[in-house]
């Protein structure tokens, strides 16, 4: 049995709703309902009722999912001592992060995660939003603390919301807009943005476009730019304008940097934490149980 099916099944019973699956999974829904198929066909049986808005458990998947979750943690236990036992390794953790808001998490989970495992070796390292998100497709680290634009779709991975955060529009003092108090997506209409590159696959490619596009107009995209500190020079020296959760506004704003709030519908974005599908890592399952969550 595949154990992609069972994850797809696990990620549909705890939303009953095939979307929401999808998104915890950064997959299509189409896939889920493909993966899901899949897995009924293999029992035999049918697990969901599909309604047009409902998703409920027949009797068999109610049955299924009662004991799915132990099965899964069981296996990924397995694997993952099993390893260590062929490789000699000690039980690991990488944490990748972007900087700005984890030390409202980290230092408390890392604490109480170093009491449960004595010899735990954890390393923690700070990205950009591109290379954490590849890392993390790569298998650099075990876990990160991202943006959910960020993820490239159908990659194998999977997310859990932590919070929202504002959006502002960091730019130069001398901008015009520099003075206002708010600001709305129409106020930056004929404006040149400035952006990071993106993997092709990931949603943050679209956002700003499709956002713009809803509000009547399509953004001037000036250049997207590897690295952060690259942007953030070129917002300093007048290119154009960036758009940032708040966190990246209040790192940056100075004598030569400052930011405005934006304020209407879309102008947040979700900070989230991200794994790998079939991580096999059982102190990853800890540290995610550390923030309520059950992969």
């Amino acid at each position: 049995m595949d154990t992609r099916h069972l994850q797809c099944f696990k990620a549909v019973a705890e939303n009953l709703n095939f979307t929401k699956a999808a998104y915890q999974l950064c997959l299509t829904p189409s896939a889920v309902s493909r993966q899901i198929a899949a897995l009924e066909e293999e029992l035999g049986v049918r697990l969901f009722d599909r309604a047009p808005n409902a998703v409920r458990f027949t009797a068999e998947g109610a049955h299924f999912q009662a004991g799915l979750g132990g099965v899964l943690n069981a296996y990924e236990a397995l694997v993952a001592s099993t390893r260590s036992l062929r490789t000699g390794r000690a039980m690991s953790l990488e944490i990748g992060f972007l900087g700005g808001v984890e030390k409202r998490l980290l230092p408390r989970l890392v604490r109480r995660l170093r009491e449960r495992h004595p010899g735990l070796a954890l390393r923690m390292d700070r990205f950009d939003l591109v290379p954490l998100s590849l890392a993390l497709a790569r298998g650099e680290v075990d876990v990160a603390f991202t943006l959910g634009l960020s993820l490239p779709e159908a990659s194998g991975l999977r997310s859990r919301l932590l919070f929202r955060e504002r959006l502002v529009v960091l730019m130069s003092p001398e901008h015009p807009l520099a003075g206002r108090t708010a600001l709305r997506f129409e106020d930056l209409r004929g404006e040149t943005f400035l952006d990071l590159e993106h993997p092709l696959n990931a949603p943050a490619n679209d956002l700003l476009v499709d956002i713009c596009t809803r509000r009547g107009f399509r953004p001037r995209i000036g250049q997207r730019y590897h690295n952060l500190d690259s942007l953030v020079m070129a917002i300093e020296s007048g290119v154009g304008i960036g758009v940032f959760p708040k966190y990246r506004g209040d790192e940056n704003k100075g004598e030569r940097l400052t930011y405005v709030a934006l304020e209407g519908p879309e102008c947040t974005t979700d900070y989230v934490v991200a794994w790998r599908l079939e991580h096999g890592n059982p102190v990853l399952g800890d540290f995610l149980r550390e923030l309520g969550i059950r992969a």
